[in-house]
C-alpha cells in the first residue's frame, strides 16, 4: 500500500462514510451476460457486464465502457441504460467493466484493470472484431478510457476511437491549484474542492504524478487525441476514414530523407519477368476533362500514360506527408499534404517536384480545414472543399524558381448548408458549375437527418437539395451536365435501415433547380463489413465508357457489383422501357466479400470492364504517431480476404466475371491503356505470417488477370500503403503513398 498507514486509515474512514451516505446507488444491472477477468495481480476480479446487439454475427465490434465514480465509488452498472441503448441501436457488443477503487487499490490499479480488459478483447479475435474496438467512459471512467487507449497504442493494439464524457484529463495539480484558460482559479465551493482533493489523494496515493507515468501524460494525450483517433459516434467513423484517406488528421512525418525500412529482411528485388506492351484503345474522356482523386471526372482509375514494364526498374522514396495526388498532364504534381510552418501542423495543398518530391510551394485557407481529398484540378485551377462549409478556387502559378497558389474565389456556403456540416467533395461540370456534397460531421454533435447536394454557378448562385434519411459516404462522378451519386443509411438511424440509393442528377435547363433523372435503391446491408468504414456502398461511382456507371452494394452475405445506365447527354432521363439497373454480379466468396475502394472503369470499343478488389477484413488505417510498434501485427494482410476481379459487360448488357486473381491488396488499382497493365501494391504473404512485412509494386495483365511481376518497395510498417491508391504519372512512374511517406 503506497499510503502511509495513518493517511490510509484517514482516507478509508472518510471515504467509507461518504460511500455509506451516497444515496445514488445504481439499481441492480440486468446485462445479457456477466463474466469475470482475473487481474494481473492474480487477486483482483474485474466484473464485466455484456450487452449484445440483436441478431449479431461474430466477430462483432466492441465498445468497452467504464463508469464514473471519482475513482472511489462503486457505480458499476450505473451506465446500463446507455450500454443497452448502444447495443440495441448499433452492431456493437458493449462490455461494461468494473475497476479497482481507491483508497484500497490506488493508482495504477484502475488503469491496469482497464488495460487488462482491453487485452482480453484483443485476445479473442474470433469473438470480437478487433479492428473496431472503441473505448468509452464517463468522468473517471473517461480518464481510464483515455489512459487505456494510450497504453494500447504502445502494445500495437490500435483502438478505433475514444468517446470520453467529461473526463478529468489533468491529475497533476491539486483542485485548489487548477486555473481556467484566462489564469483565474476554477470556481468551486470550498467543501467540494476539499472533497475532490481527497479523492485525488486517495487515487494518486497522495503523491504527485512523475514525468513519464500515465498521469503526467493524460493531459497531453487528451489535447492530441484528435491526431491519434477518428473520434466518432460508435457506428461510423466513415467521414474521417473513407473521405480523409491516409491522413485523418494533420500528423507530420519525421523528415528522414527516404522512407526508412523498419525491418531487416532480405528478399528478391524483382519477381517475374518484364512485360511486353499490349496497348489498349485509349480511355473514354469526359467533359470537362478534369483531374480528381480517382483520376478523372468519371473516377475511372484509368490512364493513357505508360507505366513501368519491369525493365531495369528503379525504386526511390521520400519521407514527405502526401495523401491525395493530382497529376497534371504536363507532369506537374499538386497534392494534399501536411504543412509544418506554423505552431501546429495543418492540411495544405502543395506543389511537388515529381523527381525529388521536394515541396515547391503550398497554400491553405486561414481558419479552414482541407480535410477531404475529393478536390478537382482543371488546368491550373484547383477547387478545394473545407470542413467549415467553404469551397476555394485557387490558381497554381509556376515561376522560374518557385511555385505559388493564388486564391481566386472563396465560395461561402454557411448560409445554405446546416451548421455542423462539412463539404465532402467539389467537382466541375461542362457549364463550369461547381457541384458539391456535404454531410453532418460526427465531431460537431449536429443531428444527422440528411445530406446535401448542390452546385454553384459561375456567377455565384447556389442551388441545393436535401437527401433525407441518407448519408453521402463517397464522392461524385460527373459527365457533361450529369452527376452520379450513391448514398447509404444514416449512422444515427435507430431503425437500422438496409436501404441505400443510387442517383443521376442534373440542373434543370430552364429553372436551374436540381432534379433527379433517376433514383433507385440498393442493398446497403445491416452493418459495415469487417474492415469496412461504413454501412452502404464503399465505392465512389465509376463511369464505364459513356453507357454505364458502376458501384458495389453492401449486401450482408456477399456484396455485388451493380451496373446502371448513364443518361444520354441529349436526354432528360431514361426511356420509359429502361430501368436504371442493368445487371448484378456477386463478388468474391460468401462471408468474405466487401469493397471500400474506388474501381477501375474502362471501355475498349466493344466491351465494358470494371476492376474491383476485395476489402473484407482489411486492417484499419494507422497513424504512426499512435501505432506504437510500427511493425505491429496490424501490418499483416492475413485477415484480408483475397480477390481482384474483372467483370465485363457485353454489348447486349449481359455481365460476367472475366477473371479473379487470388491476391490480397488494399490499394486502389490503376490501369494503363498504353501497356495493358494494372498496377497494385501487395505484400509477401508467407513472410507476413512470420511478422516480417515486405511490400511490392505489382503489375497484373489486364487481359488475363495473371501477375506479371512484383518489384520490392520496402520492408516494415513504414511501407504499409494504409489503403492509399496506387497512382500513375505522365512520366512513366508509379507512386505509392505509404505510412512513412511516398515511394
Amino acid at each position: 500500500m503506497a499510503h502511509s498507514y495513518l493517511a490510509y486509515i484517514r482516507l478509508k474512514a472518510v471515504i467509507s462514510a461518504l460511500r455509506y451516505l451516497d444515496g445514488e446507488k445504481p439499481a441492480p444491472a440486468q446485462p445479457d451476460e456477466v463474466f469475470t477477468i482475473t487481474g494481473r495481480d492474480g487477486k483482483r476480479g474485474i466484473r464485466v457486464h455484456v450487452y449484445r446487439p440483436d441478431n449479431a454475427s461474430t466477430p462483432t465490434p466492441v465498445l468497452i465502457n467504464w463508469n464514473g465514480g471519482a475513482f472511489v465509488f462503486d457505480a458499476h452498472g450505473a451506465d446500463e441504460a446507455f450500454c443497452r441503448h448502444v447495443a440495441r441501436h448499433t452492431p456493437f457488443t458493449v462490455l461494461d467493466a468494473s475497476y479497482a477503487l481507491a483508497p484500497e487499490e490506488p493508482f495504477p490499479a484502475a488503469v491496469e484493470d482497464a488495460q487488462d480488459v482491453v487485452a482480453h478483447v484483443f485476445s479473442r479475435r474470433g469473438e470480437y472484431d478487433v479492428g473496431r474496438v472503441v473505448l468509452c467512459g464517463f468522468s473517471s471512467g473517461g480518464n481510464l478510457a483515455l489512459a487505456a487507449s494510450q497504453c494500447a497504442a504502445g502494445t500495437g493494439r490500435k483502438v478505433r476511437g475514444v468517446v470520453a464524457f467529461y473526463p478529468p484529463t489533468e491529475m497533476r495539480p491539486h483542485p485548489a491549484e487548477k486555473r481556467m484558460l484566462d489564469g483565474s482559479l476554477e470556481e468551486m465551493p470550498a467543501v467540494r474542492r476539499a472533497v475532490m482533493g481527497m479523492f485525488r489523494e486517495a487515487y494518486l496515493s497522495g503523491g504527485e504524478a512523475e514525468a513519464g507515468d500515465a498521469r503526467s501524460q493524460l493531459q497531453n494525450f487528451m489535447m492530441s487525441v484528435s491526431t491519434r483517433f477518428s473520434i466518432a459516434l460508435l457506428t461510423s467513423a466513415s467521414y474521417f476514414h473513407s473521405v480523409a484517406g491516409q491522413f485523418a488528421s494533420p500528423s507530420p512525418l519525421e523528415d528522414t530523407g527516404v522512407v526508412l525500412e523498419s525491418q531487416n529482411v532480405t528478399t528478391e528485388f524483382f519477381i517475374g519477368a518484364p512485360a511486353q506492351i499490349q496497348a489498349l484503345p485509349k480511355k473514354t474522356r469526359y467533359i470537362p476533362d478534369v483531374v480528381g482523386f480517382h483520376q478523372d471526372g468519371g473516377n475511372t482509375r484509368t490512364n493513357d500514360w505508360n507505366g513501368p514494364l519491369g525493365i531495369s526498374p528503379n525504386v526511390s522514396s521520400r519521407s514527405v506527408a502526401i495523401s491525395a495526388q493530382y497529376w497534371h498532364s504536363d507532369n506537374r504534381l499538386t497534392a494534399r499534404s501536411v504543412c509544418t510552418d506554423a505552431a501546429e501542423p495543418y492540411f495544405c495543398i502543395a506543389a511537388f517536384d515529381p523527381d525529388s518530391m521536394h515541396m515547391l510551394g503550398s497554400w491553405a485557407p486561414e481558419g479552414q480545414t482541407l480535410l477531404s481529398p475529393y478536390a478537382a484540378v482543371a488546368g491550373n485551377m484547383v477547387i478545394l472543399p473545407t470542413m467549415e462549409r467553404h469551397i476555394f478556387q485557387v490558381e497554381r502559378v509556376d515561376g522560374k524558381n518557385s511555385t505559388t497558389f493564388n486564391q481566386v474565389r472563396d465560395i461561402d456556403l454557411t448560409a445554405v448548408l446546416p451548421q455542423g456540416h462539412g463539404v465532402v467533395s467539389s467537382y466541375l461540370d461542362e457549364d463550369e458549375n461547381i457541384w458539391f456534397t456535404s454531410v453532418a460531421l460526427m465531431t460537431t454533435g449536429t443531428p444527422e437527418d440528411s445530406s446535401r447536394l448542390g452546385y454553384v454557378t459561375p456567377n455565384g448562385t447556389v442551388h441545393t437539395i436535401a437527401i433525407d434519411g441518407q448519408r453521402i459516404e463517397n464522392s461524385i462522378a460527373v459527365s457533361g451536365r450529369t452527376v452520379y451519386l450513391n448514398t447509404g443509411p444514416l449512422a444515427s438511424d435507430t431503425a437500422r435501415s438496409t436501404v441505400g440509393h443510387m442517383f443521376a442528377f442534373r440542373a434543370d435547363a430552364i429553372d436551374r433547380q436540381i432534379k433527379a433523372l433517376w433514383n433507385t435503391t440498393y442493398d446497403a446491408g445491416s452493418a459495415p463489413k469487417p474492415g469496412g468504414f461504413s454501412q452502404g456502398s464503399g465505392s465512389t461511382p465509376a463511369l464505364v465508357g459513356n453507357k454505364y456507371v458502376a458501384i458495389t452494394d453492401n449486401a450482408d452475405v456477399q456484396v455485388n457489383l451493380l451496373i446502371y445506365r448513364q443518361v444520354d447527354a441529349s436526354a432528360e432521363g431514361l426511356a420509359d422501357s429502361q430501368a436504371p439497373l442493368v445487371c448484378v454480379v456477386p463478388l468474391f466468396q460468401p462471408n468474405g466479400s466487401a469493397n471500400e475502394n474506388a474501381m477501375v472503369g474502362y471501355f475498349d470499343g466493344s466491351t465494358y470492364s470494371v476492376l474491383v478488389n476485395n476489402n473484407h477484413g482489411a486492417p484499419e488505417l494507422q497513424d504512426l504517431g499512435a501505432a506504437g510498434d510500427v511493425n505491429g501485427a496490424f501490418n499483416d494482410f492475413a485477415p484480408l480476404a483475397p480477390g481482384i476481379t474483372r467483370v465485363d459487360v457485353a454489348a447486349d448488357g449481359s455481365c460476367a466475371v472475366r477473371w479473379t486473381l487470388d491476391v490480397r491488396s488494399t490499394s486502389v488499382l490503376s490501369l494503363s491503356t498504353a501497356n495493358g497493365l494494372v498496377y497494385s501494391y501487395t505484400q509477401d504473404e508467407e513472410l507476413a505470417g512470420r511478422g516480417l512485412y515486405v511490400w511490392y509494386f505489382t503489375a497484373i495483365d489486364f487481359r488475363t488477370g495473371e501477375t506479371v511481376w512484383r518489384i520490392r518497395a520496402g520492408a516494415g510498417g513504414r511501407y504499409n500503403n494504409n489503403v492509399a491508391p496506387t497512382q500513375m504519372s505522365p512520366n512513366g512512374a508509379i507512386y505509392q503513398v505509404v505510412a512513412g511517406g511516398v515511394t
